[in-house]
């Protein structure tokens, strides 16, 4: 979000979001990063009226940058468009033309003035000109660059209008130069003056159609459905084998990581076939987004039902907290899965879906505050009651998933704060496009951690409910146990209960061990 956001706030501002908006997105972007426009074919039909412009940008390798990647194709780079234009006033003609720039990030600089922090312009305004802060009226601001080579570095095309009502511009550019590449279709006319943009931008990088900013994204999809094929195989096998002392907790991580293989085998072939054909399949673009909310949404729902100590201190929720829960889960599915949705086809088209994208991404964000307040306000209260009865096992089990999950809060600090220094300093970005991906696949990487911790604590066993939550006889009596020495027992009862009383199998109840585990003396009896 970062890159699409700052897509050098000269775009934000021009699409008339304001420094309310921009500092609305710096809030909502904390833990949340979206990729930018990126499709190799990216479709464009949208009106634009004057005083404005449509942006897109795009990474692109020189043969000799690429990366060389066996079973991918390595042909030269090429980068073209095909627009077309339709006057949208009745009353009058077209008098001025449409202006395409296309430049490279190392001179991208000269395009368009900047006249303070949110003031920067693209067309000369009668106001700039009569300041003498721009040549030409009525025309972009563009400076051409001062290297030897500069006709390789920045491209302007005009395209004016047949008999005042079309235009017509197709163009193939060469590439020389590794770099983010800024495609500007530039309405320097009045305000009213509307045009019907229709048409595309296609690039090819010698690997393929994709970003040369995303190339990363398909290795690591790749390798992620590799390593979540053999952990699930490997779970599946457990879990049949033990099948006859599974908790739900188990199920639910059962289900999270056919979820998150699936996730990852779908995105590969989806980049996969993106690649070869310029073209994402719309299908299969939905249920990855379907799949993608799936494994966010059981990640925090896992998380939180450890958390609240469900089938470990306790057997059940109760009814209004299974209702709290379900509405938050079905809130941030649904709108992570908007949002997800959003933002893969908006990569291939410049149709205006911002409104749908930041709404989806208000509500996943409010909904995701909430997971993460209450995973940890429940994770407290599971510690100090663990430590309150000295169940010392559960406690250590506890402990440690608090380190994790505290370690993967400040990582996400740190990635977030690194990616708003990058985001205000834009050289560096651009110069380190081919790694910018990392931001955003950081946190696929520590969902599959987190995802790998929990699977492990709870992975089945032959004492597969050492953690579980067991209850002998009728009584309200606890025990537990001890990891260091399971056979010490600590009975948590009335120190006053007669003899005859102890002596009641019905009052024990008994947490964290089954009856075959119990070895008491008579000492031990009389002691308490």
């Amino acid at each position: 979000l970062f890159t699409k956001q700052m897509q050098k706030t000269k775009q934000m501002k021009h699409n008339n979001t304001g420094t309310i908006s921009t500092l609305l997105q710096l809030l909502l972007v904390i833990g949340i990063f979206a990729t930018s426009l990126h499709a190799g074919i990216i479709h464009i039909d949208k009106d634009i009226s004057g005083q404005s412009y449509i942006l897109a940008e795009s990474g692109m390798f020189l043969q000799e940058d690429a990366p060389r990647l066996p079973w991918l194709d390595n042909s030269p780079p090429t980068y073209g468009f095909n627009i077309t234009g339709e006057f949208q006033q009745d009353t009058e003609l077209a008098s001025d033309p449409i202006y395409i720039v296309v430049a490279h990030h190392d001179v991208d600089k000269f395009v368009g003035k900047s006249f303070g922090w949110f003031d920067w312009e693209i067309c000369c305004t009668q106001e700039l000109f009569e300041q003498d802060l721009c040549m030409e009226l009525g025309a972009p601001i563009v400076e051409y660059p001062t290297k030897s080579d500069g006709g390789n570095y920045m491209f302007v095309y005009e395209a004016n209008a047949d008999s005042g009502r079309y235009f017509r511009l197709t163009v193939e550019l060469p590439i020389r130069h590794t770099g983010k590449y800024f495609f500007y279709l530039i309405n320097c006319n009045e305000v009213d003056h509307i045009w019907k943009i229709d048409g595309d931008l296609t690039y090819k990088n010698p690997f393929g159609y994709l970003d040369g900013g995303i190339i990363g994204y398909l290795i690591v999809y790749q390798l992620f459905s590799l390593i979540y094929a053999i952990f699930t195989f490997a779970w599946i096998v457990r879990t049949f084998r033990y099948r006859k002392d599974i908790m739900g907790i188990q199920h639910l991580i059962t289900a999270l990581l056919v979820i998150s293989f699936i996730q990852n085998l779908m995105w590969t072939n989806d980049k996969l076939i993106y690649n070869a054909r310029g073209e994402s399949i719309v299908l299969l673009n939905a249920f990855g987004a379907i799949f993608n909310a799936s494994q966010y949404t059981l990640v925090r729902v896992v998380c939180l039902l450890v958390c609240l100590g469900y089938s470990i201190t306790k057997p059940v929720l109760l009814g209004s907290t299974k209702t709290r829960i379900y509405v938050l889960t079905i809130t941030y599915f649904i709108s992570s899965t908007v949002e997800q949705y959003v933002n893969e086809i908006s990569s291939e088209s410049l149709k205006d879906l911002s409104w749908l994208y930041f709404l989806a991404l208000l509500i996943s964000s409010t909904a995701n505050a909430i997971f993460v307040l209450w995973i940890g306000y429940a994770d407290y209260l599971t510690l100090r009651k663990l430590a309150r009865e000295k169940s010392i096992m559960k406690y250590k089990m506890y402990r440690n998933l608090t380190i994790v999950l505290l370690a993967v809060v400040l990582l996400s600090l740190l990635f977030f704060i690194a990616a708003l220094v990058f985001t205000f300093a834009p050289t560096i970005v651009f110069e380190a496009f081919a790694w910018m991906w990392t931001f955003s696949f950081y946190f696929e990487a520590m969902y599959m951690l987190i995802i790998f911790y929990i699977a492990r604590i709870w992975i089945p066993s032959e004492n597969n409910l050492k953690y579980a939550y067991n209850e002998v006889g009728n009584g309200s009596s606890e025990y537990n146990i001890d990891d260091s020495s399971e056979e010490q027992l600590t009975v948590l009862g009335d120190r006053k209960s007669t003899k005859s009383n102890r002596k009641n199998d019905g009052n024990i109840a008994l947490e964290g061990t089954t009856l075959s585990e119990i070895t008491t003396t008579s000492s031990d009896t009389s002691s308490y």
